[in-house]
């Protein structure tokens, strides 16, 4: 658990200074199966993006979180709010520092808008695609992979251990990227394009079109010969770099291709069937038990809006369903 004295990790790492306390109320142990290594204690708020978390340091074995200045012992919501701007504040001094030495590839869409939807609309006017789902991606992006992508992109070996070492979190032998912290996505996205797979891609190796999305790389092409052989060559390439592939998730070279809850073919993108009754069901729970008035704005809001985006026809079916004009 965090030291209550304050006394260690208060130098500047990667991420200005935080507040190290002892663990204040609302906190609590994790259960057996969620903990990582030496990684005990945790609130919950923290778990959804980690913004109160300045960073993390290990003494003697054991992983500390330095928690943001204001968020140290918070009781009130005004507390709460000041220390989620904090924390926001805490992952963009990081964020800059990483994208002032290194912009991603176009190919990877994981910080775009509607980030799935991104990496699949590219691949509309192709009729093959094909899958690589990575089997626990996070899992295997270790300290040292992280230590060497930074490196590439000109952080020195100090600067870039330190950011490793505090990013990752020690799973069984190794040190890890956790799901949870913010930084995680970018640094995994960061290793992913530093790997062998990355640097063909970069190299414009591949004749079909890519994009990825987290742990998800989508492929098309015209010729389902010429994707099939592509397809092979990247899980080849993602193997000797020790990024495993999920063959239950994986999809080879087909005319259409079921991801995110999407379905996607040739031209066309539509939500999955059991998606759609889903959605059903959780809308026709929100519009019963609001008033008439606001029903049209909440079901936009949570609904209409990004089911339209998708698939107009879809969300027009969606709306009669639920009686709504």
């Amino acid at each position: 658990m965090v030291d209550k004295h304050g006394s260690e990790g208060q130098g500047e790492g990667p991420l200005r200074k935080g507040a190290l306390r002892r663990i204040p109320r609302g906190f609590t142990a994790l259960p057996d199966d969620w903990r990582w290594g030496r990684f005990h204690l945790a609130p919950i708020a923290i778990f959804g993006n980690m913004r109160n978390v300045a960073r993390s340091f290990v003494k003697d074995g054991t992983r500390y979180f330095v928690l943001t200045k204001s968020y140290a012992g918070w009781r009130s919501l005004s507390e709460g709010a000041r220390a989620a701007y904090d924390g926001e504040e805490e992952w963009q001094h990081l964020k800059e520092r990483i994208l002032s030495h290194w912009r991603p590839n176009a190919a990877f869409t994981t910080f775009s808008k509607r980030a799935h939807v991104a990496a699949l609309r590219p691949h509309l006017d192709n009729k093959y695609f094909a899958i690589i789902d990575l089997k626990s991606f996070f899992d295997h992006v270790t300290r040292t992979k992280v230590c060497r992508a930074l490196e590439a992109i000109g952080f020195a070996r100090s600067d870039a251990f330190a950011v490793a070492g505090e990013s990752t979190i020690r799973q069984g032998e190794k040190h890890t990227l956790p799901r949870g912290f913010r930084q995680s996505s970018l640094l995994a996205t960061l290793a992913l394009e530093k790997s062998l797979f990355g640097s063909a891609l970069r190299g414009h190796r591949f004749g079909s079109r890519i994009t990825v999305y987290s742990d998800d790389i989508i492929f098309s092409n015209n010729d389902p010969e010429a994707l099939a052989d592509e397809h092979s060559q990247a899980i080849e390439l993602l193997q000797r770099s020790h990024f495993p592939i999920n063959p239950t998730k994986t999809q080879t070279a087909r005319t259409e291709v079921d991801i995110f809850n999407l379905r996607m073919s040739h031209r066309t993108l539509r939500f999955t069937d059991q998606r759609m009754w889903k959605f059903l069901e959780q809308a026709a729970s929100f519009v019963k038990a609001d008033n008439a008035e606001n029903t049209l704005y909440v079901y936009e809001m949570l609904f209409g809006d990004y089911i339209r985006s998708i698939n107009p026809e879809q969300e027009k079916r969606l709306r009669t369903s639920l009686g709504i004009a």
